[in-house]
């Protein structure tokens, strides 16, 4: 099953079109590696045969499949520490000083992929800042071209693997609950789970005002080209919530 040039440069352009996201000529591995499993799972012969599938009557769900395969979802918990440390000992202050008068933060996390940066976010403010955190309305909003990603974030459950990426011993042990008995347990590997869960759904973008934008890097985007009908938002205003009355 191989990936012609012409049907490479069909699913790339669609692919930009819906979401930005630039697939340059030497990309096609890629696109075969992570489109594939989408060709046997529709029933299909070949990417010739998905390209086709574009401009059907199908197009709406098939694009949204292809676009949510072609995101890469890498992020961890307090991802690269110096903007996390400037977060904490600069924006966060000088929007709580200009904020005092309301006492209400509105965060925007975009590109939030698997949520551990919303998720980071909601403890960083309780770790630092505990009277807003307890006191103040917070409201915490992570968006996500991928609808599978947001999904996985607003379920709040993480990998073994994924906690031990950034996220500190004691953070852990103080707002996660383990969940499973391990690899031996017929349901699957031992994971660790946020609670409570967030809310996701689809959005246009109009989603309100914010006080700060929290931008996850997007390397590989052409922001002229960005598409405000396929983010998809998850919100854990109820994990800020929740903490700050179990006290944690």
């Amino acid at each position: 099953m191989d990936l012609t040039t012409r049907d490479f440069d069909r699913l790339r352009k669609m692919v930009l079109a819906h979401s930005a996201i630039v697939l340059e000529p030497g990309k096609e591995y890629l696109v075969e590696s992570r489109l594939a499993p989408i060709v046997r799972k529709e029933g299909l012969e070949s990417f010739r045969d998905l390209a086709a599938q574009i401009d059907g009557p199908d197009s709406a769900r098939i694009c949204g499949l292809i676009v949510d395969a072609m995101t890469t979802n890498e992020t961890s918990f307090f991802r690269d520490t110096h903007p996390w440390d400037t977060l904490r000992e600069v924006m966060l202050p000088e929007l709580i000083a200009a904020r005092s008068s309301v006492k209400r933060l509105t965060i925007w996390c975009a590109a939030s992929s698997s949520g551990q940066e919303p998720y980071s976010l909601a403890m960083m403010l309780h770790e630092h800042f505990p009277e807003v955190a307890s006191t103040w309305t917070i409201k915490i909003i992570g968006t996500d071209l991928s609808p599978t990603m947001v999904s996985r974030s607003s379920s709040g459950r993480f990998s073994q693997l994924e906690v031990n990426r950034g996220l500190p011993i004691q953070l852990l042990m103080k707002y996660f609950a383990k969940v499973g008995n391990g690899v031996g347990d017929p349901r699957g590997p031992a994971s660790h789970r946020r609670l409570p869960r967030g809310r996701s759904r689809r959005s246009d973008m109009r989603i309100g005002r914010f006080d700060r934008f929290r931008v996850g890097r997007t390397i590989h985007f052409k922001p002229s080209n960005a598409t405000q009908t396929d983010v998809h938002t998850l919100d854990i205003t109820r994990a800020v919530a929740t903490l700050t009355a179990t006290g944690s």
